[in-house]
């Protein structure tokens, strides 16, 4: 899924219903399966505030996600669960 909202590639797979809201349905879905999501960037060059965006955008997301545990699973755990660091 897009991180940040207005990307300007695949405008379907948009998680921000606009710059600063979650669609809900995107928020379900990681309430209902938390041990399903990671979030990440590639490193595309682009510029800094194309980065600082999608960190921003990162941002947004984890403060829209009200349930600690589910908040931490998505931010950090999966992906230590993952790479099997944690």
């Amino acid at each position: 899924m897009r991180m940040y909202y207005d990307h300007p590639r695949s405008p379907d797979y948009w998680i921000m219903k606009n710059k600063n809201t979650v669609w809900d349905k995107w928020l379900d879905l990681i309430n209902q399966y938390p041990n399903r999501f990671i979030v990440g960037s590639d490193n595309s060059n682009h510029s800094t505030g194309t980065d600082d965006e999608k960190m921003k955008s990162v941002s947004r997301l984890l403060r829209q996600i009200t349930d600690d545990k589910v908040r931490k699973m998505v931010a950090t755990e999966n992906l230590e669960t993952l790479l099997k660091i944690k």
